[in-house]
């Protein structure tokens, strides 16, 4: 695993999450997670093990996303609720001011009587998009975009098929359907067109300076992330062939206007020429600039 570098944070944006939040596999995938016998729930001792930081690291991350990683599966148990469960063969001793379960295998799980915070695979995947500083959080991240770049890689090879399927069954139509038939697939393949071509517009319009709807740094994040993930680039390199770009060829030396991140100083009047600048960047790529501007959030 390379050294890891705090520049290259890579973090997921909320529609990410929502989209990757049921991928647990990934985390086996990267490095084994351990859970509770009998539970199949994590601490955060364990979660902190697992991710290489400190307890407050994650502590603090929890604390700071909370109501997001609760609803992914994380809750605080109190004895009274472990008791519930009835542990098949799980010995309890009582102690001053916490209960202590034996779940076999030499681990033991140990309840304060105001609980104790116990977290769902689900959960450890949250954490894992949303925490800094970990270079294990940085591979889970970077394997879901390896899952959210091949899904939209599948959506348009799975386009390009709809598209030779609507043309061949215009053509049969053509040749041997009832005027209905032709009509009706006459109809679907316009309206295919007319989505792709909605698309064009869109990029032709950021091109020539018309959308002016891109004022947060949260899109430009978003798009730079998007563009590095499709062309096997760096995110840092991306940032920088931005600025670049933008210094050179519009006169915006963002770096010289305050501290990072430098995207925070592009004036009210600028952004425009923002969007051009990395719809410009997608060309160079090779890329095609439509799928980065939905997930850019260009509206």
């Amino acid at each position: 695993m390379s050294t890891y570098s705090i520049q290259n944070e890579n973090l997921l944006d909320s529609d990410t999450r929502k989209a990757l939040a049921g991928r647990i596999e990934v985390l086996d995938k990267v490095k084994a997670l351990v859970l509770l016998p009998q539970i199949n729930l994590v601490t955060l001792t364990q979660i902190a093990d697992y991710y290489g930081v400190p307890y407050d690291t994650v502590k603090s991350c929890f604390t700071r996303n909370r109501s997001e990683i609760e609803g992914d599966g994380a809750k605080k148990y109190t004895p009274a609720d472990v008791k519930d469960w009835k542990l098949q063969d799980a010995p309890s001793k009582g102690f001053r001011g916490r209960v202590e379960y034996d779940l076999g295998n030499g681990v033991t799980l140990s309840v304060p009587n105001g609980g104790v915070l116990l977290f769902s695979k689900r959960a450890v995947l949250r954490i894992g998009m949303l925490l800094q500083g970990s270079e294990v959080a940085q591979e889970v991240r970077t394997q879901l975009l390896n899952i959210f770049d091949q899904s939209s890689e599948e959506q348009r090879l799975a386009d390009l098929e709809l598209e030779q399927e609507l043309y061949m069954k215009y053509a049969r139509a053509a040749l041997d359907g009832t005027k209905e038939e032709l009509l009706e697939a006459a109809k679907e393949a316009f309206d295919f067109k007319n989505r792709h071509i909605a698309a064009l517009q869109k990029e032709n319009k950021v091109l020539a300076g018309e959308i002016m709807t891109w004022t947060d740094r949260a899109c430009v994040n978003r798009a730079v992330r998007y563009m590095a993930g499709l062309a096997h680039l760096s995110i840092g390199r991306v940032w920088n062939e931005l600025y670049a770009e933008l210094r050179y060829k519009h006169g915006m030396g963002l770096s010289q206007r305050g501290p990072a991140p430098f995207i925070q100083h592009v004036r009210e009047d600028e952004w425009a020429k923002v969007q051009q600048t990395v719809v410009s960047m997608c060309y160079q790529y090779g890329l095609d600039a439509g799928p980065v501007m939905e997930a850019a959030k260009i509206k």
